[in-house]
């Protein structure tokens, strides 16, 4: 069972929050998304449905294999993912609507872009350091992990490498961005966990603490 405490329950708040800001400065660099919805985006193309509906059929396609050999990864982690983020996002863009924040220029998108990968890592860290249930595709790479005992951060890197595989073939909106993440976001979430979430959350003997 899941120890539900204040602190855990922050992170999970945090991350949420971070994820959807650090979405929203993806979209604005329009260097590509994340390979995750990059993939989503090229199947909802070629089978005639929208982006939300395709994405949250994935989800529940990947749901089944969670429910099955990875239970303990589901929480209120998995459904504050899964729901609030997206509103997040969209949340921020009217924001940069209302501010008219159109970036312009390879420099700042390059910065926003940057900004967008480290704070999606530092989000996602903090929900997997917390252990209170991360979404159905982020459970994908410490499902692997487990079941290989290959380090997390290569696993992250070859799940979101099929991602943009399947991008690629569905003519889904790969660009440099969808790159680097795909590449980076591992050992970036890996480097966080270590540095910032496993203290912030976690005591020193590997137990949570108030």
């Amino acid at each position: 069972m899941k120890k539900y405490t204040g602190k855990k329950l922050a992170a999970v708040v945090a991350s949420v929050l971070l994820i959807g800001f650090g979405v929203s400065l993806f979209v604005q660099s329009d260097f590509g998304v994340d390979p995750f919805s990059s993939m989503n985006m090229g199947l909802s193309g070629v089978i005639g449905t929208s982006f939300g509906i395709m994405q949250l059929s994935v989800n529940i396609l990947l749901f089944i294999p969670v429910l099955i050999f990875a239970r303990h990864k589901i929480g209120i982690g998995t459904i504050a993912n899964m729901v609030f983020v997206a509103f997040i996002a969209d949340f921020m863009e009217m924001v940069y609507g209302w501010l008219h924040f159109s970036p312009e220029g390879w420099p700042i998108r390059i910065v926003l872009m940057v900004m967008g990968v480290a704070i999606l890592s530092l989000g996602a860290s903090l929900y997997y350091v917390a252990d209170l249930g991360v979404s159905p595709y982020d459970a994908a790479a410490p499902m692997l992990s487990d079941a290989t005992h290959i380090p997390f951060r290569w696993c992250r890197i070859v799940t979101d490498l099929v991602c943009v595989l399947v991008s690629f073939l569905t003519g889904g909106p790969i660009g440099i961005g969808t790159v680097v993440t795909a590449f980076f976001m591992g050992p970036l979430v890996s480097f966080f966990n270590r540095t910032i979430s496993e203290k912030l959350v976690l005591g020193k003997d590997g137990k949570s603490v108030d």
